[in-house]
Formats: C-alpha cells, sequence, structure tokens
C-alpha cells in the first residue's frame, strides 16, 4: 500500500516514466495485432503479474495522476478482455481475480492515505489520497458496466468473486450519489447515477442469483477485509465524481461498455461526438 516517502524502486519508476510505458506495453500485449510470436494465453500471465492491484494503487499515490489514471483504466479493459476472451481456459479464474482487486486495492490505498493524512496532519498524504480518489473515481465508471457484462457469462467460483466486489463497488458508487444530491450537485450525482444504470439489467435468473449473494458480500466486507460499510461512507464523502475528473484528467470514451485498447493510452484516445472510434 501506498507510504510517504515512497519506496526507492517506485520512485525510481516514476522518475523514468514507467507508467505511460507500462500501459503501452500492456495494451501492445493483449492487441491482436501483438508483434510478440506467441498465442493470447501464453502472453497472459505475465500481463495480470503486471496488474497487480497492490502496485497499481501505490502508482496511484505516487505517480502523475493523468497517467495513473489512464494506466488503471487500461487496466480494467485488458483484465476484462482476458477474462472473456480465455473464458473456459487456465487464466479465466486469474484474470478475474486481477479485474476484482483493481478496485478493492485503489479503495484500501485510499482509506489509508486518507486517515493518515487526518491522524498526522500530513499534507503528503492527503495529496496523495486526493490522487487514488480521482484514479479510483476513473476505475469505478469503467469497472462497474464491464462487471455487469462478465457476470452474465459467470459461473460457479469465479461468479461469487465477481458477485462480492460487484456488490461493495455498487455500494461505493451509491453512497458517492447520495453525497452528491445532498449537497446539490446535481451533476456528479447525474454521473454517478450513469454508472449505476450501465452495471444494472440483467435477465431474471442471473438477476435473482447476483442479488441473493450481495448480501454476503457485504457481511464479508464487515468481517475485515478493508472496505467494509462504515469505511465505504467515509470514503463517499471525499470521491469525486467520473465527471468531475473527466473535466480534470482527460476526456473518455461515452459508451460504458467500452473495451477498445487502441493506440498507446486511455489519456490519448481520440474521439468522436463523445466516443472513440470503435464506438462511434
Amino acid at each position: 500500500m501506498p507510504r510517504s516517502p515512497p519506496a526507492a524502486w517506485l520512485s525510481a519508476a516514476v522518475s523514468a516514466g514507467y507508467l505511460p510505458c507500462l500501459e503501452r506495453f500492456i495494451r501492445r500485449m493483449v492487441s491482436p495485432a501483438c508483434p510478440y510470436p506467441m498465442p493470447l494465453a501464453s502472453r497472459a500471465p505475465l500481463v495480470l503479474e503486471l496488474l497487480n492491484g497492490r502496485r497499481l494503487a501505490a502508482l496511484a499515490a505516487h505517480g502523475n495522476v493523468r497517467q495513473a489514471a489512464g494506466l488503471v483504466a487500461t487496466a480494467v479493459k485488458v483484465t476484462a478482455n482476458l477474462a472473456g476472451q480465455v473464458a473456459g481456459g487456465a487464466y479465466t479464474k486469474a484474470a478475474v481475480e486481477c479485474f476484482v482487486e483493481l478496485p478493492a486495492a485503489l479503495v484500501g490505498a485510499a482509506m489509508e492515505c486518507v486517515a493518515a493524512g487526518a491522524e498526522q496532519q500530513d499534507q503528503q498524504q492527503q495529496e496523495e489520497g486526493v490522487q487514488v480518489l480521482q484514479v479510483l473515481s476513473v476505475c469505478l465508471a469503467r469497472w462497474l458496466p464491464l462487471c455487469r457484462m462478465l457476470l452474465l457469462e459467470a459461473r460457479g467460483e469465479v461468479l461469487g468473486l465477481l458477485v462480492r466486489a460487484r456488490c461493495r463497488m455498487v455500494r461505493l458508487a451509491e453512497l458517492a450519489r447520495s453525497v452528491a444530491e445532498r449537497r446539490g450537485e446535481h451533476e456528479a450525482a447525474g454521473s454517478w447515477g450513469e454508472v449505476l444504470a450501465a452495471c444494472r439489467g440483467m435477465d431474471a435468473g442471473k438477476e435473482g442469483t447476483v442479488q441473493g449473494q450481495d448480501a454476503v458480500g457485504l457481511r464479508g466486507g464487515e468481517e475485515g477485509d478493508g472496505v467494509s460499510a462504515p469505511g465505504l461512507e467515509g470514503l463517499a464523502e471525499l470521491l469525486p465524481s467520473p465527471y468531475g475528473v473527466r473535466q480534470v484528467l482527460f476526456p473518455s470514451c461515452r459508451n460504458p461498455l467500452c473495451t477498445s485498447l487502441e493506440g498507446d493510452s486511455e489519456a490519448g484516445a481520440q474521439l468522436e461526438a463523445g466516443c472513440c472510434l470503435q464506438c462511434a
């Protein structure tokens, strides 16, 4: 998890431009035009290792926030793509585990930074917390709709992993929307509403299964996994809306189910009428 000052390797990596290089490498590794002569299933383990959630959370706290947000958005798309493309294969569970770890690691990092900044009156920790929260907002805007897409085909253990992660992140988004409504921040509330609408709506059987497991997922959070309901309520008070973050960092495709990985960076994606070229 993030710490101040950052570890020597982390400072060196950030200073050397590691974040944009990693994002570019990951996007090329999963591209159909990948220059490496090996099947996707052989490339998947390396990609998933590089997208370790705890490592990305540390980069989100200490790296350039625009670069970190682009990398995390890419990570969400890539892990969702891998979970679907290697469905039933050796790396399906590994891809889903990486996918669900991303927002959980960012939530944990944000809580740690915010708590340390408040307790120690540490300005640097507070600034790191703001960065992680911005990256978390970008992550949720992509992650929640794509989680719904994966749930449509999930079965067994993978379904349980997705449901437990989904119910906590839906709860966080709902709390953030309620905070925005209470404050009269209508654009922010509407932004969270769009994200929540995009992550709902399944066939009746699947919806019933998901709803039946939501309570289990929330109980798991209350048993000490770092994203308990009381903790989420405090985090929601500070979490910026996807709309607000887009104004500060970079515009992104309006299609909530966008999985395009064209180009070298999420932040540099070409848009037409608010959508990437693949979704336009």
